[in-house]
């Protein structure tokens, strides 16, 4: 799946004075915000199973999205900021929650900020091995 983009305008929440936990709730505010706003429903939000936390979990035309969302600095560290051991623990919860769910696709949304001042969303599809 080709990132997504999505221009939000800039909010303050992402300014470095923030901690790293208001930075990634605003980050997850600003996917939720848009999702919806594309007609998918939210269904959970910092679902928490035995594998750990899924940050956003959304749906729409019967496939559920399980979603890890990150903020990023600049595109090149986009492959960084989920780790080998994030993954390995995104997967489990994938395959836990696949009976739940039913068509499920494993995502993550990256949210920074362009040349402009302004916060982008972008969506990865994760690879489930």
């Amino acid at each position: 799946m080709d990132p997504v983009p999505f221009i939000e305008r800039p909010l303050a929440a992402l300014k470095s004075t923030y901690s790293d936990h208001e930075k990634g709730y605003h980050a997850e505010h600003l996917v939720a915000a848009f999702l919806k706003s594309q007609e998918f429903k939210v269904v959970f939000k910092r679902l928490k199973t035995k594998f750990g936390e899924i940050d956003l979990v959304v749906a729409k035309d019967g496939v559920s999205y399980l979603i890890e969302i990150k903020t990023v600095s600049n595109l090149d560290f986009i492959s960084h900021r989920i780790s080998a051991g994030q993954k390995q623990r995104l997967f489990r919860n994938y395959q836990l929650l696949l009976s739940k769910f039913g068509d499920s696709v494993l995502l993550a949304a990256y949210v920074l900020k362009n040349e402009y001042g302004e916060e982008e969303v972008l969506f990865q599809e994760l690879d489930c091995i």
